[in-house]
């Protein structure tokens, strides 16, 4: 039997675009869903036609065109520019436009705002079809993503001042070399008569001197800039993204994706960037969440991460019900039996009982807690009156070696809002079953988009130009999510039955909001 050889190649063949593309082919529903927005109104830049000259390309081609290269994770403009010469569905898609990659990359650049609002859009259409019906649960967690500054360009104090007295060490070294060669600083004219050729080895060090000098100049100045700044660390490439720490790969410097996710349909409906720490989030993603689900209640699954009493306070305050777990410091699990949670708080006594049946008493003081680039922390101290302490047997257990070296009485903190936090953890401590779903809700997407999708990284700098690439990540995994779910017919269908709601949304505040931002712009 003869091998299959195929066609020949240089015949003249004859086909339609429109033929070529599956009826259920996904970028059907791209094309559907770009066609049904107001560009305009969700803040991206419409180019009026020129009366001289070429006119600038479709606005809802490259918004298309964006779409498709992140969900099929072809982020680079490059890449989509020579993408579009060998792929027929991006043919279709953008109805043949070629623009070039300066083009698609300035309209990235230029159109953050509007590819932030196709994520809240996709909320309004996936309400509207009735998706989230049954949703009462969500899970908000983050996630570590690299950010277009490498670690050798991101400083803080520590390393700095490691740099500087290296530098200056360096230095001195190379001064005393030199010295001791030919008399480096005192040189004169003992050969005038005589012209020497200069020793290749000085100059080495020389240049070598003049490289240190310069790097230990730069060194200080950054210095001064983090100094200057409210925050702890400084990056030079990308001035927005931070170091961070992940529990197996070690450090990156990035930025911190949050994302929370519905419990029945694993739909992400919050996402935000933020180059912070878990800490003071969850409030913000939970409440943006109840928006675009348009639910009054829900249960809120997080881990010990997001244990910050005054977010768990205003998830209360939304009728937000949280499920965190508190993690306790190292130092309390050492002392064990006399860790902080084994000492009782009386709420009307406003006093601890410690496990000796001693009472810890405050002054009603409120005092603040200033850490640099975090939020302050209200506090109130309660101590152990007279000497109790000394005479205490389990002392040595109780107290550190410090405190009873400078014979201190025993001392706790308790933050304000403790009382929400307490009760979020007995809510997540009494209820594993429920708690362990946490895990299976919004460590899904991440899988997905870090593994399946491959988003470990950002392509832009800054944090609002992240935030907006962030979004359009998130809307793509959705995008993927609903197609599977419902199938690309039935979403066509769907978007062609509430287009006349569609054209409502630029009435809603949000979205008229933007409108008039960039109508003033």
């Amino acid at each position: 039997m003869g091998e299959i050889k195929g066609t020949v190649r240089n015949q003249y063949r004859m086909f339609c675009l429109e033929e070529v593309i599956a009826e259920d082919n996904e970028i059907r529903f791209y094309d559907a869903f770009v066609d049904s927005m107001d560009l305009e109104a969700l803040g991206f830049t419409i180019r009026e036609s020129k009366s001289m000259g070429r006119n600038s390309y479709s606005t809802s081609s490259l918004v298309k065109l964006y779409i498709y290269g992140y969900y099929n994770n072809i982020r680079s403009s490059r890449l989509l520019e020579k993408a579009y010469e060998v792929n027929l569905e991006i043919k279709w898609l953008v109805n043949e436009i070629s623009p070039s990659y300066k083009t698609i990359s300035e309209f990235r650049r230029l159109n953050t705002e509007g590819f932030q609002q196709i994520f809240d859009y996709l909320m309004f259409f996936l309400r509207k079809k009735g998706v989230f019906t049954e949703e009462e649960t969500i899970g908000v967690d983050g996630t570590r993503l690299h950010g277009q500054n490498s670690k050798l360009q991101n400083f803080n104090k520590k390393k700095l001042d490691q740099l500087i007295a290296r530098a200056e060490k360096q230095i001195a070294q190379y001064l005393e070399e030199l010295d001791q060669a030919d008399g480096f600083e005192n040189r004169d004219d003992e050969n005038n008569e005589k012209e020497q050729a200069p020793d290749p080895d000085e100059l080495e060090k020389l240049e070598k001197l003049k490289k240190l000098k310069g790097n230990l100049a730069r060194n200080k100045n950054i210095l001064k800039q983090l100094e200057a700044s409210d925050d702890e660390q400084i990056s030079l490439s990308d001035p927005d993204s931070r170091r961070m720490g992940r529990i197996r790969e070690g450090s990156i410097v990035g930025y911190n994706g949050q994302i929370a996710t519905t419990g029945d349909s694993k739909i992400i409906v919050a996402s935000e960037v933020t180059n912070k720490p878990d800490t003071n989030t969850l409030a913000g993603m939970a409440k943006q969440a109840q928006e675009n689900l348009g639910k009054k209640e829900l249960n809120v699954l997080a881990d010990c991460g997001f244990s910050e009493s005054e977010q768990l306070y205003e998830c209360e305050q939304e009728d937000l019900t949280p499920y965190v777990p508190s993690k306790p410091a190292p130092y309390e699990r050492a002392k064990g039996e006399f860790a902080k949670s084994k000492f009782i708080y009386d709420e009307d006594q406003d006093s601890y009982l410690c496990p000796n049946n001693k009472q810890l008493q405050t002054n009603g003081k409120w005092y603040i807690r200033k850490n640099k680039g975090r939020k302050e922390k209200r506090y109130k101290e309660y101590v152990m009156r007279g000497n109790v302490c000394a005479q205490c047997p389990f002392r040595t257990k109780c107290q550190s070696d410090s405190d009873i070296k400078s014979k201190k009485q025993k001392h706790l903190k308790r933050y304000e809002y403790e009382e929400y936090r307490q009760a979020s953890n007995e809510r997540a401590k009494s209820s594993p079953e429920f708690y362990k779903q946490r895990k299976a809700i919004v460590e899904h997407p991440f899988g997905t988009l870090k593994r399946s999708m491959g988003f470990t990284y950002f392509l832009l700098q800054g944090l609002e130009k992240v935030n907006a690439e962030f979004k359009l990540i998130c809307s793509c995994y959705n995008i993927k999510r609903i197609i599977k779910m419902y199938g690309v017919k039935q979403l066509i269908k769907a978007l062609k039955e509430l287009i006349y709601c569609f054209l409502a949304i630029c009435q809603t505040s949000k979205f008229t909001v933007v409108h008039n931002k960039q109508k003033s712009r």
